[in-house]
């Protein structure tokens, strides 16, 4: 292979090639409890997606995700579909002194019912003993911010993680009487 241009041994000096990077896929299954006064519905689903990390910008991230496809709510004689939505977003990894570390997040979701909205999200984490991170999250959705005003449509949580297990809390408003609560466990096989 020849290049006729003096100094200059591969085009624009480009490792590899355009759009090159890695690709992570993910799923996960899920059971969705909800109860209403003195009833209760419960219901299966999968919520799956990718991450792409280009090699030409190394702290950039694009994702592709689909949450809530399953069973549907069933009460009493009702049946209701979960609230199934597709997603594609971006984020920074931004890395600061020793071990600790920002990430910013963009998203635009598309749901199966209901008016496409967007996300923002940030992420710090830092070390907290030998093998333990914790993690606090601030996360803001367009959605709920425009129907119900007030605080709803912010999130904050806080989670430790290790190398296997994840624990994570998060907060949601949605109005003056209601608030979400979310407490998961991640293991990593």
């Amino acid at each position: 292979e020849r290049w006729y241009t003096p100094g200059v041994t591969k085009p624009l000096h480009v490792p590899h090639y355009p759009w090159q990077g890695s690709l992570m896929a993910g799923a996960a299954v899920k059971v969705v409890r909800e109860s209403l006064y003195d009833r209760s519905a419960a219901a299966a689903a999968v919520d799956g997606g990718v991450i792409y990390h280009p090699y030409e910008l190394e702290k950039l991230r694009f994702s592709f995700a689909f949450r809530n496809v399953g069973t549907k709510l069933k009460f009493i004689r009702e049946e209701e579909g979960l609230p199934a939505e597709l997603a594609a977003g971006a984020a920074w990894d931004g890395r600061l002194s020793g071990d600790k570390r920002v990430l910013p997040s963009v998203e635009a979701v598309v749901p199966y019912y209901g008016p496409p909205h967007g996300r923002l999200g940030a992420e710090y984490s830092a070390p907290a003993g030998a093998s333990l991170r914790w993690a606090g999250r601030l996360g803001f959705t367009t959605l709920q911010a425009l129907e119900l005003k007030g605080l709803a449509g912010l999130t904050a949580g806080a989670g430790l993680e290790s190398r296997r297990w994840g624990l994570d809390f998060a907060f949601q408003p949605m109005d003056q009487l209601v608030k979400s609560f979310r407490l998961s466990l991640r293991v990593k096989l």
